[in-house]
């Protein structure tokens, strides 16, 4: 990158502002907030059991879900020819 490139970069980086994130924030939180109290029934989680075969299946979703962030991490470190370490991809 060029250094007007970061220049610029850095400058759209200082227009954000914590505080007008803050509003959509608790608006998001505050209607699944209510979704939550408005549809909760602790009677459904009787359903529920877990067993080994349940645990199983959890653990696969989490291997799942991991390799899916290997390979984001590892297309990051391609399509910036190296230029990001792994430290960095991970972030």
């Amino acid at each position: 990158m060029s250094k007007k490139e970061i220049d610029k970069t850095k400058n759209l980086i200082d227009r954000i502002k914590p505080r007008r994130m803050i509003y959509p924030i608790l608006i998001g939180l505050g209607a699944v907030g209510y979704m939550f109290w408005d549809n909760f029934d602790p009677a459904i989680f009787d359903v529920v059991e877990f067993t080994g075969q349940a645990v199983i299946w959890i653990s696969v979703a989490i291997i799942f879900m991991v390799i899916r962030d290997l390979g984001y991490i590892i297309r990051l470190r391609i399509l910036t020819d190296n230029d990001l370490s792994w430290r960095q991809s991970f972030r």
